[in-house]
């Protein structure tokens, strides 16, 4: 996992404040800040601020985070919303935030550097009884959390949502990593895709005023959180992701990537495009396709994936999307080759429940051979013969 160049981003504060950073002559300082920016190193998106930690406020870094469930591309997509303080080049370092990377949702995220590797939660001593580092973080999506991290007892602590998570013992860098000198709060994108197709935060860009935020950005001295002023942005591929800063301690960021409304990178056609415009195209639970259309095996109809489910399509059963826990237990079953046959119908939605059951949101799907149905309160899904 790739982070923010801790030497670039000192570099750029030094620009900010016209001095040469250290061994930088000042024709050569002058010539960067005139010079155009370079492109975002590939495959990483940033979008957040940055600043150098002065002595007395070099002890740690905390923020309210918004938590998303972003889109992905594909399972080699990540996104984050995190905070950070480092020492060095990426030397050391200690992060929090949330990842959404080859799971359902978002996940709490707690990582480290040390000796310029990354060895994620590595010997991160957990004290909380019930929160963990990587659990999900469903049931905060749309909230705003508060995270930090702050250097007290020996070790670098981590904190999350209302109560102390764990920590980093100083020892893991020989006792030389008890402050930071700079401090980051940040969304980022890492994706092989050029251009990058996920979603940063919930997709909305930086100036729509519903994007993820992170507010209460503060670097630690020994005791309290300061709130910052005048930090410095960090917006690597703004056509893609945007950031909204005006300098105080808040922030919003986020964007769709390259796959805008009326942009996804694959044409959708058919009896199955038809139906996904109907459905609301990329506004709609499926967003973009993630390959083209593909006949089924024995080739009775036509599939296509989507970053948000998938729609299939036969002649007898018409096209319609399958999602979430319902596709899953569908793909268990043997997907359109199994006893389910073809989905016949969209999800259907229903408040309350039948005598003998416990009320709740029911969604309830029906397929050539019988009925999925999932349920709010136990989140499984269950089979049902009949329509």
């Amino acid at each position: 996992m790739k982070r923010i160049c801790a030497s670039g981003a000192l570099t750029a504060l030094a620009l900010l404040a016209g001095v040469a950073p250290v061994g930088t002559s000042a024709s050569a300082a002058s010539a960067a800040s005139a010079a155009p920016a370079a492109p975002a190193p590939d495959p990483y998106s940033y979008a957040g601020v940055l600043k150098a930690a002065p002595k007395g406020l070099d002890q740690g870094v905390g923020g309210v985070l918004q938590i998303s469930d972003p889109l992905l591309h594909s399972p080699k997509d990540q996104v984050t919303n995190e905070i950070s303080i480092v020492r060095g080049d990426n030397e050391s370092l200690v992060e929090v935030g949330y990842r959404k990377f080859r799971t359902g949702g978002p996940t709490l995220m707690v990582g480290r550097w040390a000796g310029g590797n990354f060895l994620d939660t590595d010997k991160f001593r957990t004290t909380h009884k019930t929160n963990r580092p990587d659990m999900r973080l469903d049931r905060y999506v749309g909230k705003k959390v508060r995270f930090a991290v702050q250097h007290r007892k020996n070790a670098w602590w981590v904190w999350f949502d209302n109560a102390w998570l764990g920590y980093y013992p100083d020892s893991l860098w020989q006792g030389r990593f008890t402050s930071g000198d700079t401090t980051h709060w940040y969304g980022e994108v890492f994706s092989p895709a050029r251009p990058p197709l996920s979603q940063m935060g919930n997709g909305r860009h930086a100036r729509d005023t519903r994007a993820e935020a992170i507010d209460g950005m503060c670097q630690y001295d020994t005791v309290r959180c300061v709130p910052i002023k005048g930090g410095v942005r960090n917006e690597t591929s703004p056509r893609y992701y945007s950031l909204q800063y005006a300098g105080g301690s808040s922030q919003r960021h986020g964007g769709t990537g390259a796959a805008g409304p009326g942009r996804c990178a694959r044409p959708v056609g058919g009896a199955i495009g038809t139906k996904w415009r109907a459905i609301g195209g990329f506004e709609s639970r499926l967003r973009c396709p993630l390959a083209p259309s593909k006949p089924t095996p024995g080739r009775k109809g036509y599939y296509q994936h989507f970053q948000g489910g998938s729609l299939y399509w036969s002649p007898a059963s018409g096209a319609h999307p399958v999602q979430g826990a319902i596709r899953t237990k569908w793909a268990s079953l043997g997907w359109e080759r199994g006893r389910l046959g073809f989905p016949t119908s969209d999800e259907r939605k229903t408040t309350g429940a039948r005598a003998g059951e416990r009320h709740g949101v029911r969604v309830r799907q029906t397929f050539q051979g019988g009925v999925l149905i999932w349920d709010s309160h136990t989140r499984r899904v269950t089979e049902a013969r009949g329509r």
